[in-house]
């Protein structure tokens, strides 16, 4: 099902930050913006998929991967589908996003691990 999704319409370069939950996605939004556009903070800061813009481009803020959040939904995979770039932010061992990674790997989408 998530081969035959279509990419969600996005116009200009889009890039979006995936990890776990307190994995450093808002902090990293805001360094690659230069200014403190993302709330920032221990637990679930990010609820729902936000977005900012930059210059000639932009940025999502993505909540984290974690029991309450599904990565694997279709909204998701027609997101992942539409971005320019998709970032995995890993903070331990690349375990933790294994299966977000194989989704990607899965339907031929590239994507950065940053550790």
């Amino acid at each position: 099902m998530a081969a035959a999704t279509q990419p969600m319409p996005m116009t200009g370069a889009n890039f979006a930050f995936f990890g776990i939950t307190s994995s450093g996605k808002s902090t990293m939004l805001n360094q690659f913006l230069g200014k403190q556009v993302a709330a920032t903070g221990a637990g679930d800061t990010t609820t729902q998929v936000q977005r900012y813009d930059g210059n000639g481009f932009s940025l999502y803020d993505i909540p984290g991967k974690n029991d309450e959040v599904s990565y694997f939904t279709m909204e998701y995979v027609a997101f992942w589908k539409g971005l320019t770039a998709r970032l995995v932010l890993i903070t331990a061992t690349v375990k933790e996003m294994t299966s977000v990674c194989r989704v990607l790997d899965a339907i031929n989408l590239t994507y950065d691990i940053v550790v």
